[in-house]
């Protein structure tokens, strides 16, 4: 599991992801998760290593994809937004996000569960009167609140399942190793090959 790092600029991130997931494979590893929503480098680590990449942005929104017709995604901060309009874009999801909504919270603010939890329910409860059926959680910092977030929609007559990004990722990871796939060279072409198209 790979975290991006936001001590450093996006671009020295990556460098440092790309860095780490050479090294995993290089040490067995039998995939990467890149442990981050933005999904940073994915694409790049996809095309430079064999085992197979994922980050937590595409499965987690097609796992909520698998369970509503529409859906709202819930992160920490407003400047990430636009980032994931990109990515819901280009993975062809755009039309069942009803709302990418902010708790207003960084990511060193999740420790306080209860502060987290109280945004989570209300922005959750309003992305559902908007029309969601699911919720996504937009931040891998959220780990571990799924669970309690859906418990207490539940309990409110909101009964929205809530998507983890962390354990739909890794679902998904063991999936792909399990089935022993990867990411094709049809579509991740390593620099210096001819791919087919």
């Amino acid at each position: 599991m790979l975290q991006a790092a936001t001590a450093f600029s996006e671009q020295g991130a990556h460098n440092e992801i790309i860095r780490l997931g050479i090294k995993a494979q290089k040490s067995g590893a039998n995939g990467v998760f890149v442990w981050c929503f933005t999904d940073p480098a994915v694409d790049i680590l996809r095309e430079v290593i064999d085992v197979p990449v994922v980050g937590a942005f595409a499965p987690a929104v097609l796992t909520a994809n698998a369970i509503a017709q529409r859906y709202a995604i819930v992160t920490a901060l407003l400047s990430v937004i636009p980032i994931y309009i990109k990515l819901s874009r280009e993975l062809g999801v755009s039309s069942n996000i009803v709302s990418i909504r902010e708790i207003g919270m960084p990511v060193l603010e999740m420790d306080d569960k209860a502060l987290l939890l109280k945004n989570l329910v209300e922005q959750s409860i309003e992305a559902i009167k908007e029309g969601a059926q699911a919720i996504v959680l937009g931040c891998t910092g959220m780990l571990g609140v799924a669970k309690e977030l859906q418990r207490k929609l539940a309990e409110l007559k909101k009964p929205a399942p809530v998507v983890d990004p962390t354990e739909a990722a890794l679902v998904m990871l063991q999936g792909l190793i399990r089935q022993k796939i990867t990411q094709s060279r049809l579509a991740y072409c390593p620099a210096g090959t001819k791919c087919h198209v």
